[in-house]
């Protein structure tokens, strides 16, 4: 059971987990996940500061951050876009690569078999270019090469 106690760090929580071993009888942990969840809530909580045996996982600029963290080995077409508001935030550029990629998000949870989010922020997308430039466009071409973040409620 995960135990909480105030720290001396400011609006800090210490939370220490040590697993029973009659539950968790062959546990062990993966640091390259916990890792990457603790990446997902710095990018989610811009400003949080998360500490893990002994580095700190912190992100200033949310969607911003994580869309350059993950193309920081690719080429893109045009510095990332990137929108927040105060029930939604999503990051997009256009790579050279095929397909899309997506970074979905929704309640704090990474959403990587996508859903009706996922769908609605990619026919949002198509009808924001085609209402802008006044075109219908296909929706293939629009997409194509697109790397996105985005996260809901």
């Amino acid at each position: 059971m995960p135990q909480s106690k105030k720290t001396d760090e400011p609006n800090g929580t210490l939370t220490v987990f040590r697993a029973d071993h009659e539950i968790f009888k062959n546990f062990r942990f993966r640091n390259e996940f916990i890792e990457q969840q603790l990446w997902n809530y710095a990018y989610l909580n811009s400003g949080l500061k998360i500490s893990y045996n002994g580095s700190v996982y912190q992100s200033k600029n949310g969607l911003l951050d994580l869309l350059t963290r993950k193309t920081e080995q690719e080429e893109i077409r045009y510095p990332i876009v990137h929108l927040k508001a105060e029930d939604f935030e999503i990051a997009f550029t256009h790579g050279v690569q095929y397909g899309e990629q997506y970074y979905s998000f929704v309640n704090g949870q990474n959403t990587t078999q996508g859903g009706t989010h996922l769908v609605a922020f990619r026919e949002a997308f198509v009808k924001t270019i085609r209402d802008f430039y006044k075109k219908d466009y296909d929706s293939k071409d629009i997409r194509a090469s697109i790397i996105a973040a985005s996260v809901l409620g």
